[in-house]
């Protein structure tokens, strides 16, 4: 069954996601939750009451030609690895584009964790799209950065990434 996430499976959602991005930490994890976390934007594949795959569905604006477009952006998009191969993501991603169209997002985009996955990814239609820029200014850094801890610091944009 796929669904939008309650708030009660927030542990479930964490332990996912750890289990499937083993780089992240716990903290990580935590911090994205508590800024981002909205029921509506999270979607879920159940096994009885458990999650065992989820996608951030997180609504984003596409600016061109002088226009802003809704779309979706698909982040943190993971299935348990025991859960692996049986299909229970692609039916997941079929439900969070479905739920795009609903929305009126006209566009839904993502970027792989590895370069592997892009493969995977064009069965559902996904393409290259985007390029990748990098700016870097010596004076500047991101406000809401500022009165956590006091400043900024200086990060490559593969550590901010």
């Amino acid at each position: 069954m796929f669904t939008s996430a309650l708030p009660d499976w927030l542990p479930a959602i964490k332990e996912l996601w750890l289990s499937s991005f083993p780089g992240d930490t716990p903290g990580d994890v935590e911090a994205f939750l508590a800024l981002n976390f909205q029921p509506e934007n999270c979607f879920v594949a159940l096994e009885g009451t458990v999650p065992v795959s989820m996608a951030f569905a997180l609504p984003a604006h596409f600016h061109g030609m002088g226009n802003y477009y809704p779309i979706q952006y698909i982040y943190a998009a993971c299935t348990r690895p025991e859960s692996r191969g049986q299909g229970i993501f692609s039916g997941l991603l079929r439900y969070a584009l479905e739920q795009a169209e609903t929305r009126g997002q006209i566009a839904s985009f993502l970027r792989p964790g590895e370069e592997s996955l892009s493969a995977y990814y064009a069965r559902f239609g996904y393409r290259p799209f985007f390029s990748k820029h990098t700016r870097v200014t010596e004076k500047r850094c991101l406000s809401s950065l500022m009165g956590r801890g006091g400043g900024c610091r200086r990060v490559s944009p593969e550590d901010y990434a």
